[in-house]
């Protein structure tokens, strides 16, 4: 009865090609790699919620700053009408910049301390990550330590936890931040399709009316 041998992986993988195929046997493509990425962020339900409310509250600041612009000029065109003698007079203008003055103030705190309260969060992702792979690091041969070509492979998987700013925490922080804008991106693209079309509206109606006359 022949006896079974253990495998010597430190001499059956002495090439880089041999290395690579070893520890990505399984290979996978992109979506399957932003769907594992994103599960530990998925089972956070708190985490996705405050996402969703940072996304709609830090999309309405640059909407808010567009249209308050509007409601400024209008006030000091009702302003023109009339004689302004006092404060009183002004009241609207006034009124006008503290309500955006307040709306700006109000969205802004709330993002910054969304964004300030769930930083650690990705944090602890990243390093839930990082002990998963210092584990199965510590349980390799011996050999591969020694391995250069092992280690240049296995390096490739330290920088994608190498910081808050690099790799999976960093890809986390940068959709935490675009989100915002995307919606901001969306809001005025519907409110600007909204006003051309009702633009096009008025003016088949003015054509339609000077046909009738």
């Amino acid at each position: 009865m022949e006896s079974s041998k253990r495998r010597n992986l430190v001499f059956e993988l002495d090439s880089p090609e041999k290395i690579k195929a070893y520890l990505h046997s399984n290979k996978r493509n992109m979506l399957n790699i932003l769907y594992r990425m994103f599960q530990p962020v998925k089972k956070d339900k708190l985490l996705v919620l405050s996402h969703i409310i940072y996304a709609i509250l830090g999309g309405l600041i640059p909407v808010i700053s567009v249209f308050i612009i509007k409601f400024i000029i209008s006030s000091i065109e009702q302003m023109d009408k009339v004689a302004v003698e006092s404060l009183s007079d002004a009241s609207p203008l006034i009124f006008d910049i503290g309500m955006y003055i307040l709306a700006f103030l109000i969205l802004s705190v709330i993002t910054s301390q969304l964004e300030s309260r769930y930083f650690y969060k990705f944090m602890h992702i990243r390093m839930e990550i990082l002990k998963d792979e210092l584990l199965k690091l510590s349980k390799i041969e011996l050999g591969f330590a020694e391995n250069s070509m092992f280690l240049n492979e296995v390096s490739k998987a330290n920088n994608a936890t190498d910081g808050n700013n690099v790799g999976i925490e960093g890809i986390y922080h940068e959709i935490y931040g675009v989100s915002k804008s995307v919606v901001a991106f969306i809001i005025l693209s519907i409110i600007l399709i909204r006003v051309h079309a009702l633009g096009e509206f008025r003016t088949r109606i003015s054509k339609g009316r000077k046909k009738t006359i």
